[in-house]
C-alpha cells in the first residue's frame, strides 16, 4: 500500500507543477500550446480544458496518498486517465514526427513511462491483495 500512496504523493505533485503556468501566465500557456484565444471566453474554456481538469487530477492523487481508504482508487483512475492521455500525445507525435526529440515525443514518451509506472504499481498491489486474500 506505501507503494500505491508514495505514486499518488508524486503524481499529485507532479500535475500541480505541471498545471502551474494555467494559473499565473494563462496567455504563455496558450501560447505555447500554440493555440489562440479570441476572446475571454476562450481563456477560460483553455483554462477549464487544461488548468481546472489538471487540478482535479492533482487534488484527487494527493487524496489518495493520505487517505488509504481511497488509494487504489486513486491510483486506478490516475492509471486510467493516463492512458487516454497517453493515446492523445501519441496522436500528436505520430503526426508531428520530423523531430526525434521533438516537444511531441518526448511528452508521449514521459506520459506513457507514467502510465506504465502507475499501472505496473496498480497490478502488483492488486496481485499481492489477492494472493493474501483467505480462501
Amino acid at each position: 500500500m506505501i507503494a500505491v500512496r508514495v505514486w499518488n504523493f508524486l503524481m499529485g505533485l507532479l500535475t500541480m507543477l505541471a498545471m502551474y503556468p494555467y494559473y499565473f501566465t494563462l496567455d504563455k500557456a496558450i501560447a505555447d500550446a500554440h493555440l489562440t484565444a479570441l476572446d475571454s471566453i476562450g481563456e477560460h474554456r483553455f483554462l477549464i480544458g487544461f488548468g481546472y481538469q489538471g487540478l482535479a487530477m492533482g487534488l484527487y492523487c494527493l487524496w489518495g496518498a493520505f487517505t488509504e481508504s481511497r488509494a487504489v482508487e486513486a491510483l486506478r483512475f490516475l492509471t486510467l486517465y493516463m492512458v487516454c492521455v497517453s493515446f492523445g500525445r501519441g496522436v500528436a507525435a505520430f503526426e508531428n514526427s520530423e523531430e526525434l526529440l521533438g516537444q511531441p515525443i518526448v511528452y508521449f514518451t514521459l506520459d506513457t513511462l507514467i502510465t506504465i509506472i502507475g499501472a505496473v504499481i496498480l497490478l502488483r498491489y492488486l496481485r499481492s491483495v489477492k494472493e493474501n486474500a483467505p480462501d
